[in-house]
């Protein structure tokens, strides 16, 4: 969808209406202010059963025998299901089937199910669980992803239809002679960066259940992320049909990429009981569940060497990314992709060698989270820019403007940007918001006072080959307005976005638009709702729909009218004929008018991105429509005694495209900095060989509202041409600069580079009593 096409159906930038760039109230506000929200643990059902998991007692080897006679006789037990009874396919996986959805033969983790227990109470069905005996054999297991490379490493799934050895994705980019580059340079230097595993930390634990149907489908209900995702890959499972199996998401209590996979998870195994008992199955993590077996953050080791000259332009990068998959593919190529695209961070290069490796372990699995891993390689690149500058005697800001894209510079994967880039106007702004350095404030409070600065891109959408989104668009008889689409309203505002989109295009109240509960049955495919493409790609679909719905509007009122059709407009639940305004009449009107001669005022859009390209042998290619830019700074202020870090302040700009509502755009971008300076200071899930030692949040610790610092948000728009109104991402891109940008600031600090995440207490008193760091 084209700039023109905006133009000529809804007018042009300076002709968006009221409610284009209006701070909207949230349309799910009320309901989650007073807890009217109904999150899926808390529906009843009708004679439920309850299902438990029983896991593998090793993270790699046989399973030899499973015993469950015991535990099938215990009181309230409706059944206990193994591998054998499965109807359908015993493998599952959201990319392709690698994942046993109950061992058969061979254990990978230790989260690994190898059987399920419903009974008639959540007790029971502990007790009966606790009953279930195995027989196994132990193999070699690997952890670590330097292992799993070398020679003689156990093979984690020596039958797998893609890995190569223990590698699963091996990509490159390929640009320019690195060799060279690095000849041509005056300072060069080289740093491992290590990331660690996180969880999620959402407020509702995975939930959902299932009701058998008396025609033998089944109705899935939970929170998600990728609704038609989930009947797809459970179908072959469970030996439905897609049409068979409806998912309803109900609101999700956070997500961040983690209700992906769990919401498979939890529909297939709880479908398995519903289909075998005909009673509802519910099946519930606990926290403990959901913290110690769910799939995580993939952990990262970026190896970065840079080269540039003494003026500071950038030579040559040489990046090798190594990430700790776990024993199972999911989105994980999809995470490598986006990861290695990013890695050589929003700067011009003509020299790019960068390899980047999936690597399958006996690990807890990793999955998608908020940043699709490109806050790691950012954490990456952003330390050595800091280092750079550093080695160069360079302000940051200025090593950043020299060699920072703007319209029409190349990418490492050699796409030509070619519009909507604002990382300039981002410097600028967010160096004028600073002040002074905060060490100047000190006032002798005896604490070290640091500041750094990190910048990032991002894109939005999914990556190739292709990005695409359905919407339907429903007129009832009253004049008001339904939208039907995929995309879960997870916290993002999304349906308070669209809806307003959807008002300003069919020239209606945003009051008169309400987005409909996602379910299967009834709103079409629209993808993930993931990689910040919830506006964007739904919001290019729904003005597609009303598009049409215009089309079969038009004429009718040009005949109530009495004008040409390509000359009515629709504003404010107003028609009328824009070279006559005062010749109106209400939207309510036409509608009544059209359905009187028998229309049916309903359209259908399909948005598609067209070809996305990327080889996976050179990197070369056009990945992503278009991309979001920003810089952060933060200021820091560190206990020399304790090593404690606290950040004080955070200024932030970014180029969001078209906000379409302001006030939403500003609490993603705080939100995400919550989250990312969770990950930069707090917190780690602890593993070892394969087991979570960390699964409760007493022992995981997460950011608190005291760890919340002042905030200078600043919005910069540069218009997306491909997006509804000029917008694009802002979801994700908000933490993906925040761990380098509270890193540099630390290693303002106190003098010294951290280039592992978190950075403790511990490890900041260490540095400094090390070296002395004056006070």
């Amino acid at each position: 969808m084209s700039e023109r096409f905006y133009q000529e159906m809804f007018g042009g930038p300076d002709d968006d209406g009221d409610l284009i760039g209006a701070d909207m109230p949230r349309v799910d506000g009320p309901p989650k202010a007073d807890g009217s929200p109904v999150f899926a643990a808390d529906h009843k059902l009708v004679n439920p059963l309850y299902v438990v998991p029983v896991t593998a007692p090793i993270p790699c080897g046989t399973l030899e025998r499973v015993d469950t006679a015991e535990a099938e006789t215990a009181p309230g037990v409706a059944c206990v299901l193994t591998a054998k009874d499965i109807p359908g396919q015993k493998l599952y996986g959201m990319l392709m089937p690698d994942q046993p959805a109950l061992v058969d033969k061979r254990i990978y983790s230790l989260q690994d199910v190898v059987a399920i227990v419903a009974a008639d109470t959540l007790e029971q069905a502990e007790f009966a669980a606790g009953l279930v005996k195995m027989k196994t054999k132990a193999l070699p297991a690997v952890f670590e992803t330097q292992d799993a490379l070398k020679d003689d490493a156990p093979i984690v799934q020596p039958e797998h239809p893609v890995a190569k050895g223990n590698v699963l994705t091996h990509l490159k980019i390929r640009k320019g002679d690195v060799e060279k580059g690095f000849a041509e340079a005056d300072v060069v230097l080289e740093n491992t960066y290590e990331t660690q595993f996180i969880d999620h930390a959402y407020l509702e634990p995975d939930a959902g259940y299932v009701v058998p149907n008396p025609d033998g489908s089944i109705t899935c209900t939970g929170p998600t992320q990728c609704p038609h995702m989930v009947r797809r890959v459970i179908a072959p499972v469970l030996g439905l049909g897609q049409n068979e199996i409806q998912f309803i998401s109900t609101p999700p209590g956070g997500g961040f990429g983690g209700k992906e996979e769990t919401s498979i998870e939890i529909a297939m195994r709880a479908g398995l009981v519903a289909l075998k008992t005909r009673r509802p199955a519910i099946y519930n993590y606990t926290r403990e569940e959901s913290l110690g077996g769910k799939a995580k953050r993939v952990p990262a080791v970026v190896q970065h060497k840079i080269g540039a000259k003494k003026n500071g332009k950038i030579t040559a990068m040489r990046i090798h990314i190594y990430l700790n998959k776990g024993p199972y593919a999911a989105v994980g190529p999809g995470i490598i992709k986006k990861l290695i695209i990013h890695s050589s961070g929003a700067y011009e290069c003509d020299n790019v060698w960068a390899d980047g490796y999936l690597v399958l372990t006996n690990n807890i699995n990793t999955c998608a989270m908020r940043g699709l891993g490109v806050p790691q390689v950012h954490f990456a690149i952003e330390s050595q820019m800091d280092e750079l500058a550093l080695s160069l005697e360079m302000d940051p800001f200025e090593l950043r403007r020299l060699n920072g894209y703007k319209l029409g510079s190349s990418t490492a994967t050699r796409q030509v940007l070619d519009q909507s880039v604002g990382y300039m106007d981002c410097l600028d702004k967010a160096e004028k918001a600073l002040g002074p350095h905060p060490r100047e404030n000190a006032n002798g409070d005896g604490l070290l006072h640091g500041r750094g600065m990190a910048g990032f891109w991002y894109s939005t959408g999914a990556a190739s080959p292709s990005d695409s989104c359905g919407a339907q668009v429903h007129v009832t008889d009253d004049g008001k307005v339904q939208v039907g689409v995929g995309i879960i309203e997870l916290g993002q505002g999304s349906h308070t976005v669209l809806a307003q989109i959807a008002a300003e295009a069919m020239g209606v109240r945003f009051e008169d638009v309400r987005i409909m509960q996602v379910d299967t049955d009834a709103v079409p495919e629209s993808g993930f709702t993931a990689g910040s493409r919830s506006t964007t790609i739904p919001g290019n679909a729904i003005c597609e729909a009303i598009a049409e719905v215009r089309g079969i509007l038009a004429p009718v009122a040009a005949e109530m009218l009495e004008g040409p059709a390509e000359d009515i407009a629709f504003k404010h639940g107003r028609v009328f004929i824009k070279s006559a305004p005062e010749r109106s009449i209400s939207f309510g009107e036409v509608v009544s008018q059209a359905l009187l001669v028998g229309e049916q005022i309903t359209g259908q859009g399909w948005f598609t991105t067209g070809p996305l390209t990327f080889n996976p042998e050179t990197g070369e290619g056009r990945p992503f429509m278009v991309y979001s830019y920003g810089v952060q700074v933060a200021d820091v202020a560190v206990d020399p005694d304790t090593g404690e870090v606290w950040v004080k302040r955070m200024v932030a700009a970014h180029d969001v495209g078209r906000a379409i509502n302001p006030q939403g755009v500003i609490g993603q971008i705080q939100g995400g900095i919550e989250m990312g300076l969770g990950q930069a200071l707090i917190e780690e899930i602890d593993v070892h060989e394969g087991r979570v030692l960390t699964p409760d949040l007493a022992r995981y610790e997460i950011p608190v509202s005291m760890d919340t610092p002042e905030f200078t948000t600043i919005i910069v728009e540069e218009v997306n041409a491909t997006g509804p109104y000029g917008a694009k991402g802002v979801g994700e891109s908000s933490l993906v600069p925040t761990l380098a940008a509270i890193s540099n600031a630390v290693r303002d600090a106190v003098g010294h580079r951290f280039t592992k995440l978190p950075i403790t207490p511990e490890s900041v008193a260490m540095a400094i009593h090390k070296g002395g760091v004056a006070v």
